[in-house]
């Protein structure tokens, strides 16, 4: 063939390419092959080697390396991310990073993931905590959520930051100047029976929070100050006076006579634990007792002529009354002059007025006030009345000389019934065995007390 022979059906085809891409047409319609491919292969490319290649490689694998593989991310591995670690993040740790991160399960209530702010599950009964039912209490100076509330249920499981609020004590506001101040438990039981019921009690001239109590759990936790501690002094300080503690047990015992606390043993004293207690700092500087005995509990006895002990009758501690039963003992007097004059004088002396404002028969003289109508008879014979008086005001050894001789010349109970009713009386009367029976109840308590500073006393109308 001749040259342009062979060069007609070369022109030929060539033209029929041009028209094919001149038509509007791409190399992959489906108007070229069945397959949607331009080159007949069933492969969908543009090439022949049969395989699918939509990413601009050199090697016909279908990407940019010659490993054989078909990656369609334009990368160089084949796990679809930038860091061969599994996952959608730019780093190597295998976690899956995003702006929403995983919430860690937790006893705390996630209301808004925005915000983040876990809030702890409220302890207390919902109508202490949350009194207006929304769901939102307040518990240990922080905000909580009520377990099982609506918001509650709403909100994601997390972990609650621990409480900012620490220390032993209680921060409470003082409701008259608003300052605030760490208050301590109570450790005493009076302080602690004295509470409200929200826990709020009252020691040691401040306020204390009873221990597990409402207010210990809604409080916020601070640190108490060194100048709290109350373990400094067995004494008890009260408007800039330190008292001593009551070192008996019948001081201030079962509301004698009043279960305020305070107590007398000479001296006043404050009885432990007492409500006079808990309301007092401690302190040391006391004065030491110069008295000595302690009075029996009032409720390890009775009156003898009835009525409640503490007002039917008693005892004190009274400073002087161990010297003055000591000089009557030493006198002769014994037991029984000692019981006669406490029932007539309070210190075991003359200390009442001239014949205790008597006169004639009826003159009183001497520490058991005898009177002059039996003294004349029994031993002084009628020397008269200022004779008596200046005699025995400040003679005990004579004055119990008088005293048994008339108990001698009259006997127990004739003694008792002149005593008591005048000289001229012979008759027993109820008012004669009363004034027997308390004289008696004395002397039956001096008998272990002789020798200490107690003074037994009981309630009898005086004789006009």
């Amino acid at each position: 063939m001749s040259r342009a022979g062979w060069m007609y059906p070369l022109f030929f085809v060539l033209m029929m390419v041009v028209a094919g891409c001149a038509d509007g047409d791409s190399a992959d319609d489906d108007d070229v092959s069945p397959s949607g491919d331009a080159d007949g292969d069933g492969d969908g490319d543009g090439d022949s080697d049969g395989d699918a290649d939509t990413d601009g490689d050199t090697d016909g694998d279908g990407d940019s390396d010659s490993d054989g593989d078909a990656d369609n991310d334009s990368d160089s591995d084949s796990d679809s991310d930038s860091d061969s670690d599994s996952d959608s993040d730019s780093d190597s740790d295998g976690d899956s990073d995003s702006d929403t991160d995983t919430i860690t399960p937790g006893e705390g209530f996630m209301p808004n993931i925005n915000d983040g702010i876990c809030y702890p599950p409220c302890l207390l009964d919902v109508s202490i905590c949350d009194p207006d039912g929304d769901g939102y209490g307040y518990e240990a100076g922080v905000t909580c959520i009520v377990p099982e509330s609506p918001v509650a249920l709403a909100s994601i499981a997390c972990v609650p930051p621990d409480n900012p609020f620490t220390g032993d004590g209680f921060l409470v506001v003082d409701e008259q100047t608003q300052e605030e101040h760490c208050a301590r438990h109570c450790v005493t039981g009076p302080g602690i029976d004295a509470a409200d019921e929200n826990g709020y009690g009252w020691e040691y001239q401040a306020t204390c929070i009873v221990e597990d109590s409402i207010a210990s759990l809604i409080l916020p936790r601070c640190e108490l100050d060194d100048d709290t501690d109350t373990d400094i002094g067995d004494g008890f300080e009260i408007d800039g006076t330190c008292y001593p503690p009551c070192q008996c047990e019948g001081a201030d015992a079962d509301g004698a006579p009043d279960g305020d606390g305070w107590g007398w043993e000479g001296f006043q004293c404050i009885v432990p634990d007492s409500p006079a207690a808990v309301q007092a700092l401690p302190c040391t500087d006391y004065p030491t007792p110069q008295v000595s005995g302690c009075c029996p509990p009032k409720n390890s006895y009775s009156c003898p002529n009835g009525g409640s002990v503490g007002s039917a009758c008693g005892c004190i501690i009274r400073e002087g009354m161990s010297q003055r039963k000591r000089a009557i003992t030493l006198a002769g007097g014994g037991i029984e002059m000692i019981a006669s004059a406490m029932m007539e004088t309070d210190t075991l002396t003359v200390d009442y007025p001239y014949g205790d404002n008597k006169t004639g028969d009826a003159f009183n003289a001497g520490i058991c006030k005898q009177n002059y109508g039996m003294m004349k008879n029994c031993h002084f014979g009628n020397v008269g009345t200022d004779s008596v008086w200046n005699q025995l005001r400040d003679n005990v050894e004579l004055d119990a000389e008088v005293f048994w001789a008339c108990r001698n010349y009259y006997g127990e109970d004739g003694w008792f019934m002149k005593h008591r009713a005048g000289v001229t009386n012979n008759s027993w009367t109820n008012d004669v065995q009363r004034f027997k029976n308390a004289t008696l109840w004395i002397q039956g308590f001096v008998e272990s007390h002789e020798g200490d500073d107690t003074k037994f006393w009981v309630q009898v109308d005086p004789i006009k």
